[in-house]
């Protein structure tokens, strides 16, 4: 149990620290967006790098996962594509839908971006 602890401690650690220095304006007004716009052009497709040149290939190569992941992701693309076209939306908008439903972070998307019907399931 204490080593499922210290290795959750961190990441709450640092979560709280990002909490604190937002709730303090630490970082000023722009802060919050100036360490998003890091994160995304420099520290995830550096950790991904990283990540990737690391892997070992024998280890990734899951057939059945990889399988299982494809058409659950086609199957909810499709049937949401179906269902947004069955209530009268246009091909681009259902395609939209679906989309945003088969990625694996649709759901907060959609509910981040708000607006009418814009959580499919």
């Amino acid at each position: 149990m204490l080593t499922a602890f210290l290795a959750v401690l961190p990441v709450f650690l640092l979560i709280g620290a990002g909490w604190m220095a937002g709730r303090r304006a630490w970082l000023g007004p722009t802060g919050s967006a100036e360490l998003n716009r890091f994160v995304v052009w420099l520290g995830l497709p550096a950790l991904l790098f990283t990540v990737m040149a690391e892997a070992d290939w024998a280890k990734l190569w899951q057939p059945g996962f990889i399988a299982a992941f494809a058409i659950s992701g086609c199957a909810v693309l499709l049937g949401t594509v179906a269902w947004r076209l069955q209530r009268g939306e246009s091909l681009a908008d259902a395609s939209l839908n679906g989309l945003n439903a088969a990625s694996a972070s649709g759901l907060n998307r959609s509910r981040g971006r708000g607006g009418q019907g814009s959580a499919v399931l």
